[in-house]
């Protein structure tokens, strides 16, 4: 005995349209809406971040690279003001490095920055202590990625003239015609330096 089920007329097509070769099957649920990329990096050029490095964004999502666990943005000064918008920093405190900070700045013809950057220059005056800076052993590097050519210094920080010298980086490349890019990097170690280092590389700013 057969029994015929009337549907209405679009029901009708839609099983229809889900016939195939093995039979008749359900017809297919929408499928879910594809995820909304919010960066606005180019996600073809989003770097491939290797341990123990791993991808970090900025909090607008302009700025990309691959940094150690434990790292935060820090979007206020001490002073509870909000950095720049040119200027992305993240920070880290641990037991033996104490802080680590990394900032990412970029850099337009209007804001007369002295290019290439650089830790030499930075003396102490012994009259004004408060917050004197002056580094040491600075040595230069340059490293070439896509053809573009990264200058990178690394030497020891000192601070007010204490004995105590932390490593500390400045790097700085082209970005295109307009802008150039320039990171700085100090740590409690020369060990923990040298891992960021390697995310410089990695660093990726929006069109």
């Amino acid at each position: 005995m057969f029994f015929v089920l009337t549907l209405p007329y679009f029901a009708r097509g839609c099983c229809l349209a889900c016939v195939v070769l093995l039979g008749a099957v359900a017809c297919e649920s929408p499928r879910s809406p594809a995820p909304v990329v919010l960066a606005h990096v180019d996600q073809t050029t989003v770097p491939e971040c290797r341990a123990p490095l791993r991808m970090t964004w900025s909090s607008d999502s302009l700025v990309a690279l691959c940094l150690p666990s434990g790292f935060h943005e820090r979007i206020r000064d001490n002073l509870g003001k909000a950095f720049h918008l040119q200027h992305y920093n993240w920070e880290r405190f641990t037991p033996n490095d104490g802080a680590t900070f990394v900032t990412v700045s970029m850099l337009y013809p209007q804001d007369n920055a002295i290019w290439p950057p650089s830790l030499s220059g930075q003396e102490c005056d012994t009259n004004r202590m408060s917050h004197c800076e002056h580094v040491k052993d600075v040595r230069v590097y340059t490293e070439h990625l896509g053809g573009v050519p990264r200058h990178i210094e690394i030497g020891s920080m000192h601070r007010d003239l204490s004995e105590y010298g932390r490593p500390t980086l400045v790097a700085g490349w082209d970005i295109d015609g307009a802008r150039k890019a320039m990171v700085r990097m100090e740590a409690g170690t020369m060990a923990t330096l040298d891992t960021l280092r390697a995310s410089i590389s990695t660093v990726r700013v929006s069109p």
